[in-house]
């Protein structure tokens, strides 16, 4: 009886402490958020604080620039991304393999580098500006990339890899059994292509255009490099906070922020749950076709060159002396000694807060989806801790992270010992990245076989001897995937801890930010490289891990 009661009560502090972190880390950092933006001086005001920024100059224009970019560059992404990901999963060109590389290598480096590559390729001083660095007068191409044109375009190479994995994902869960079922009834191709590929793919295709839509709208980086003076709300949702030290302000604009959020939030969860996995799926036999190979080989080719261009720039620009008057090659940018040990002390809190950030982050998403999809008992707190779960993917960065200056800030908080630290960073990042791992995790928990529970309880065995020996190694690949996910997300954002920061606790992408800032751009290409690449070696890494453990599982089960 003993043993029973230290089994249930072990079982049931996991759920409490998820609660209470979840309680803690969200919920009441967001309450603090929702209180002052009705508050003015510690009195009541009601919506008076909406109206006075409503009303504030230039507010409905930043607005309406945020809508009406986010919409063009939504649709412009969905359309090259579909068309790309159709090159993968329906066309039998070659080098698919590199195109799939090819393709994520945006999520690797902070948004604001294609802002930099783009003013090294059209600014003043750039290559086709100075028709290619004054080799030919007649070479040179003049284009005003500062403003809405340059906002679009490195928007559109900022968002597209997120894009193409959701479509890509779309092709590959349509069970080609449908297209057999088609030709015996003698459907034609054109109408094979609407009743099955888009009525299939339409949950992909919403999904994908409303995740373009949100990082556009809730991005303030890129317009921040490249904007010039155009005015978007996430910029001066950023300036109100820091350039200005109106915080008031600042939670109106965050609520605001929220509105498109929550209508993506909505939508995103009626898919998740009107998505159906078959495990049955038959894989699409891509017929023979020379003319689709050949134009889907040249679009995928361009696609690729436009994405590898930014990165030849970033890396260009990071060892060019001075450019574009003096083009010999330097590594000074990447001399700590050179620039200062300063940033020596930003690389390591950089790599330190997403390592933090990918452990602990791993470990709570795991306890998570356990309790909510391997608990039996407690259904109402389970039920919390999925929507509580899913709720971060309707908070932007920046929200949260005004949240936890309002929250953590407070003398009489008890937790107020972790602002101005790097436990602050980790747990923002913790928040700000969450759903995705959970729902990664979530899913493939619901995978396992519940009988090993029950088999378990009846031989008298310990919940958390099923646990460790049964359900983690059986999850391995999706925590994998959810470290991996943590790490990569965390050594590239700026949202959330861009409000939270001190000059002791700074990160490299704060630091790019900080740098375009003061005309130091070949040092904020020089750590953004370092950025790419110590995410490209963590991705090499984790994709051998993963490839290991695959050949190995593949020969126990031969065996």
């Amino acid at each position: 009886m003993k043993k029973w009661n230290k089994r249930k009560i072990l079982r049931n502090s996991f759920l409490l402490s998820i609660i209470l972190f979840l309680a803690i880390s969200m919920l009441l950092p967001m309450l603090a958020l929702f209180k002052k933006s009705f508050y003015m001086k510690r009195k009541f005001v009601g919506i008076n604080n909406f109206k006075r920024v409503i009303n504030d100059t230039g507010f409905l224009q930043a607005l309406s620039n945020s809508f009406n970019i986010s919409l063009v560059v939504a649709i412009i992404t969905l359309i090259l991304a579909f068309l790309f990901a159709y090159g993968i999963a329906r066309t039998n060109i070659k080098g698919k393999k590199f195109f799939k590389t090819v393709a994520i290598l945006p999520l690797f480096a902070p948004t604001m580098v294609y802002g930099i590559a783009l003013i090294y390729i059209f600014g003043s001083k750039g290559i086709l500006t100075t028709g290619f660095l004054g080799l030919s007068s007649n070479l040179k191409v003049f284009i005003n990339i500062y403003g809405r044109l340059g906002i679009v375009t490195a928007e559109t190479l900022y968002i597209f890899p997120s894009v193409y994995l959701i479509i890509l994902a779309g092709f590959n869960n349509i069970d080609y059994s449908l297209y057999e079922a088609a030709e015996v009834v003698g459907t034609s191709g054109l109408r094979q292509w609407y009743t099955i590929k888009l009525q299939q793919m339409k949950n992909s295709i919403i999904n994908a255009f409303f995740t373009a839509f949100i990082m556009c709208f809730t991005d303030f980086g890129i317009p921040k490099v490249i904007g010039g003076s155009y005015d978007t709300i996430a910029l001066r949702f950023y300036q109100q906070v820091v350039g200005q030290n109106q915080i008031g302000k600042g939670a109106v604009i965050a609520i605001l922020f929220l509105i498109p959020s929550c209508i993506y939030f909505i939508i995103y969860t009626y898919i998740k749950r009107n998505t159906y996995n078959n495990k049955q799926i038959r894989p699409y036999i891509i017929k023979k076709n020379i003319f689709r190979d050949m134009f889907f080989t040249i679009y995928n080719v361009i696609m690729s060159f436009n994405i590898i261009i930014v990165f030849i720039i970033l890396f260009l620009s990071s060892m060019i002396k001075n450019w574009p008057y003096d083009l010999s090659i330097t590594f000074k940018y990447y001399n700590i000694k050179t620039i200062g040990t300063s940033l020596l002390d930003i690389y390591r809190n950089t790599i330190f807060v997403s390592f933090m950030v990918a452990f602990i982050g791993t470990a709570i998403v795991f306890t998570t989806a356990y309790i909510v999809e391997r608990y039996k008992e407690f259904s109402q707190a389970r039920a919390f801790l999925h929507f509580v779960s899913s709720l971060p993917l309707a908070i932007p960065g920046m929200v949260i992270g005004l949240s936890y200056l309002l929250f953590f800030n407070k003398r009489w908080n008890i937790f107020n010992c972790l602002y101005g630290t790097l436990a602050i960073l980790i747990v923002a990042n913790i928040i700000h990245f969450f759903s995705v791992p959970f729902f990664t995790i979530s899913d493939n928990l619901k995978k396992i076989d519940k009988g090993f529970e029950e088999v378990s309880e009846c031989m008298g065995i310990p919940w958390y001897i099923t646990l460790i020996k049964v359900i983690l190694p059986n999850s391995i690949f999706s925590i994998l995937k959810s470290f991996e996910y943590y790490f990569i997300n965390s050594m590239v954002t700026i949202s959330a801890v861009s409000f939270l920061y001190t000059s002791k606790t700074k990160l490299a992408s704060i630091e790019i930010l900080n740098k375009s800032d003061s005309g130091d751009i070949a040092i904020a290409s020089a750590i953004a490289v370092t950025i790419v690449i110590i995410n490209l070696v963590l991705k090499f890494i984790f994709n051998r891990i993963e490839s290991k453990l695959y050949s190995y599982l593949q020969f126990e089960n031969k065996y």
